[in-house]
């Protein structure tokens, strides 16, 4: 029984730590950019995090993440925790009830919570104050963000995969 609390204290910590280190690494200003594009690191993450540890510890990482996307970008805090929260949610609960987590599931799941984030960042940020060339914005910026942030999914997935894989094989034993 204590080695269960051992090793459910480690999944969360090392979930935790993934979170951290990829938001260091989305705020790290020359890294990862490609032709001037940086990836969302965090959402595919805890999209994948949603699929195969559930709704509820989905829901928490996802405003985890938000947050932390809220302290790099300077906007008003609390608006993508809230998205994401919702988005992975979401993906959690339709892992759960409906899909399979296969890798399908998490570009389908991935990309959705991308554009949702992302269009909710347009319109909250740009077009409902009206301004110019935000057409321009929305093809140069957002949606570049969107495809590199989901070329990187697959990794992510394999990683989470086979690291809850392990958790459960682990808590399994006893």
């Amino acid at each position: 029984m204590q080695q269960k609390k051992i090793y459910h204290v480690l999944k969360w910590g090392i979930y935790l730590l993934l979170v951290l280190f990829c938001y260091v690494l989305q705020t790290t200003t020359s890294l990862f950019v490609v032709f001037g594009v940086k990836p969302l690191l965090l959402v595919p993450l805890v999209v994948c995090i949603a699929m195969f540890e559930g709704e509820f510890s989905g829901a928490i990482f996802g405003a985890l993440a938000g947050l932390y996307c809220d302290l790099g970008a300077g906007q008003l805090f609390g608006s993508n925790g809230l998205v994401l929260m919702l988005c992975c949610f979401a993906a959690g609960l339709l892992v759960h009830v409906l899909m399979r987590p296969t890798l399908t599931t998490c570009l389908i799941l991935s990309g959705g919570t991308l554009v949702v984030r992302g269009f909710f960042d347009f319109f909250f940020n740009l077009a409902l104050w009206d301004y110019d060339g935000i057409s321009r914005i929305l093809l140069t910026s957002i949606l570049p963000v969107i495809l590199y942030s989901l070329i990187v999914t697959p990794l992510f997935y394999y990683f989470i995969r086979k690291l809850s894989n392990r958790f459960v094989e682990l808590l399994a034993v006893e």
